[in-house]
Formats: C-alpha cells, structure tokens, sequence
C-alpha cells in the first residue's frame, strides 16, 4: 500500500515538474502574451500548431463570394465567409488543386466565357501573393506558383458531372487569367454544385466590357428592394456621450492587470497606460492600442504566424462585434500591419471619402493592427459596432442605372472624355448619424462618386 502511494507520489511530482517546464519554455517562447494564467498558456501551447492553420485559410479568405449557375441568378455574398458551405467545399477543392493541379492556359481575363456554366468566385480586396496562397492552405503548390504571380480573383468552376474542376486565377491588374484543371477530391465537386444551387445572396449581374475597366459584379435593386436600416452604438459612451469613466471599464481588457493603469485626460482625448501599454480614446470616436514592452530580439515569424496573432488579438476584443474581413496588408522588416473592414447584414461597411481626412476620422480602414515577430504592438479602430433594425424594413428603389445615369449625366457633365468605370459597389455608407443606410459607390476617372440608393435623400 505504501509503495502504492510513494508511486503515485512520484508521479504526480513528475507531472508537476513536467508543468513547470513547459510553463518556464512558454514564457521564454510566449513572452508577448498579455495573459499571465498557467492554463490559458498550456492551452495556447497545445493548440497553437491547429490555430495557425485555420488562420492561415483565414488570410486566404475573400471578402465577398459570387455564386452562379447555368441559367441561373448570379447572387453575391458578403459577411460570414468562413461558414458558407460553397467556401467550404471550395476550400477543400484548392486544396486538392494545389497538390496536384495542372497548368491549363494563360490568356486575356474574360469572365463571360469562364461563368457560363457553375461557378463560384472568391473576390480579394487586394493582390494576393500566390505562393502566400499555397501556404495557407499548407501546400507548396509548385504547377501553380511557377505560372502566378498574384491574383485577385479566383473562379472555381466544378463538374456537374464530376469531371475535372476548373480553376481561373486573375490578376485585374494585368488583364490576365491562369487556368488550371484539378480533380476534385470525392463529393467537392458535386458538393459545390448543391452549395451553388442553394446559395443566398443580392442578386447581381456580370457587366464586362464597355465603360468598365475591369469585369464587374452589380446588384441588381431595380423594382424595389428591402434592406434593413443600421443602427450605430458606441460602446464606449453610455447615454450617447464619452466620458472617462465610460471609455474605463471597456479598455481593462487590454492590460494585463488594469488595476495598475492610471487615466489622464487630455485635449481631445483619453489616455489610460501602465508601464508597457498606451490606450488612447480620441473624440472623433477612434480608439488606438499601443504595446511599448521591450522584448528579447526575435526572428520573422511570417506573415501568416502575424495574420494569426492579428486574428486572435481582434476576437479578445469583445466590442468588435461585426463580421470584418481583410482589406489589405502592407511589410516593413519584421513589422506588419493588417488592415480591415466590416460586412453588416449582407453588405459592405464603406467610409467615404469626406470622413477618411484626418479632420473627420483619420483612417481608411474599420482596424488596422500591426504585429512585430509575431506580437502586436499597435492596434486602432472605428470605436463604433453596428446592428441592423430588428423590425424597420427600408425600400431601395434607385437601381445601378438609375445612379450611372446621374453621374454621366450631371457630375461629370463638363468633362469632355465621359471616363471609365473603375469600381462599383452597394454598401452601407458610414455616416455621422445613428442610422446608417445603403448607397451606390462608384469610381470614375480616380473620382468616388456617392449616391443613396432611395429615392429620399438621407
């Protein structure tokens, strides 16, 4: 019986000590964790290897889907990409096409020939490296990256019959598409032909060609179309004004012991600090997080692994409550700055160009976080979230036609070339008001031209 229990003594010392080291390696290793909690780090340790990986298809998720079928409607998705069964079936066939595709043909990007029979189209909102591309989804994809460079805009176009898949890769920028072919790993294809069948979304047309730079997805409204109107919340100003003590209590969660922060208020602004980390709450609702804490000298640890330590920082914000999706990235060494926007019930969040100056709202962007070997160091974002109107249905009733005709016809009424249209979208126009409505936006000749997309002004 003794013996008995001076095992199980000697066990349980081992699997203490056994703790302990792993607990020693992560604060050598982990030291940029805000969390100081020996399960939470022993947690993080054991799935951290299953994180990145989700993460790294998460970089590689588009900010909109268009899904179409032979005949069909074409409709477009916005908002919680990452659970939509197309994507998810798409997915697995990239995969697949990475392990084992073959280069098809290289030729001038034409989507009317590519999207006649079913499709699915990941859109980017900025040029996606191909070999960063390979990675996320842990491949090397060799036939794919010695053709491509970069792309914004990937068709995924499966066999009804379960034939060979086709995949297009194109790059906007250089008018080119890359065509590959790819067998679809067991039900993928059939799979994505009955997510295509049961999609979604706004109804769209493909416009090419024209006054069109390049092919262009427009929601179709004419006739009448009901949205919801969206409601504005600060969460940082109880009763609709920002004080100290209101913008307080939602920022603890940035320090690792909030008793320690002092506050101060200043012209403009509230600042909240303690020996490492500086939360600034300005009065054009912009709310910024910077990380000063001195650090052992670490390696790159890639783009995806700072995508990742991105991701994570953002969901430890509990007030970020909307879908948001990456706009764009930009490096400096070892620094790297992600940059993303909203997607509120099925639409687009845009900040006009009137509220990006720096009088306004100082940034182009819903967040912008910069993470350093792998640890954030700056963080800011619109201090706002957005809830659609659980019961006010509003009626959009000024079609694409309708808004071009306008800006051809008065806006640009003195200019002799009528231009090119760069860009178009449909999206929920940020505004300083508690409601937020739908509005055409639409690039012409490097000009954003805006306009509501009802017939009342608001």
């Amino acid at each position: 019986m003794r013996d008995g229990i001076k095992s199980c003594a000697q066990n349980a010392a081992i699997l203490l000590l056994v703790a302990l080291t792993v607990f020693q390696t992560g604060q050598l290793w982990l030291g940029a964790s805000s969390s100081h909690d020996f399960f939470n780090l022993f947690e993080s340790l054991l799935t951290r290897g299953s994180e990145n990986e989700e993460q790294g298809v998460g970089f590689a998720s588009p900010y909109r889907l268009v899904f179409g079928a032979p005949g069909g409607e074409l409709k477009l998705k916005y908002g919680d990409i990452a659970n939509d069964e197309g994507k998810e079936y798409g997915d697995r066939i990239i995969a697949e096409f990475l392990k084992s595709g073959e280069f098809v043909a290289r030729g001038v990007s034409d989507l009317r020939k590519i999207t006649n029979g079913w499709f699915v189209v990941y859109d980017y909102a900025f040029a996606m490296p191909a070999q960063l591309f390979a990675r996320c989804y842990g491949q090397r994809g060799a036939a794919f990256v010695s053709q491509v460079e970069a792309f914004d805009r990937l068709v995924i176009a499966p066999s009804e019959t379960g034939g060979e898949t086709r995949l297009f890769f194109i790059d906007s920028g250089e008018d080119l598409t890359y065509e590959f072919k790819a067998n679809a790993d067991g039900g993928a294809a059939g799979g994505l032909v009955s997510a295509i069948s049961a999609a979604r979304g706004i109804r769209c047309a493909l416009f090419s060609g024209g006054l069109f730079v390049t092919d262009a997805f427009v929601p179709i409204i004419e006739g009448g179309f009901s949205f919801k109107p969206v409601y504005v919340v600060n969460p940082y100003a109880q009763g609709g004004r920002a004080a100290i003590y209101t913008v307080e209590k939602e920022i603890d969660l940035f320090f690792a012991n909030p008793i320690a922060k002092s506050a101060v208020t200043a012209a403009d602004v509230f600042m909240f600090s303690d020996s490492s980390v500086v939360v600034k709450y300005y009065s054009n609702h912009i709310l910024e997080y910077q990380n000063f804490k001195t650090e052992t000298a670490r390696g790159d640890s890639g783009v995806i692994a700072d995508y990742a330590a991105a991701a994570a920082f953002i969901a430890k914000d509990t007030n970020v409550v909307n879908d948001f999706y990456l706009a764009g990235y930009a490096e400096d060494g070892f620094k790297r700055s992600f940059y993303f926007d909203y997607a509120v019930d099925g639409f687009r969040l845009i900040i006009p160009d009137a509220m990006r100056i720096k009088s306004e709202l100082g940034t182009d962007r819903a967040i912008e976080i910069t993470v350093e070997a792998g640890r954030v160091v700056y963080y800011k974002k619109i201090a706002y979230s957005f809830w659609p109107d659980a019961e006010l249905m509003e009626e959009a009733d000024r079609g694409f036609a309708s808004m071009f005709d306008e800006a051809f016809g008065s806006y640009f009424m003195y200019d002799a070339d009528p231009g090119v249209v760069q860009d178009i979208e449909l999206g929920y126009k940020l505004a300083n008001s508690s409601q937020l409505y739908l509005n055409w936006f639409m690039r012409i000749n490097d000009v954003n031209y805006v306009s509501p997309a009802q017939a009342r002004p608001n």
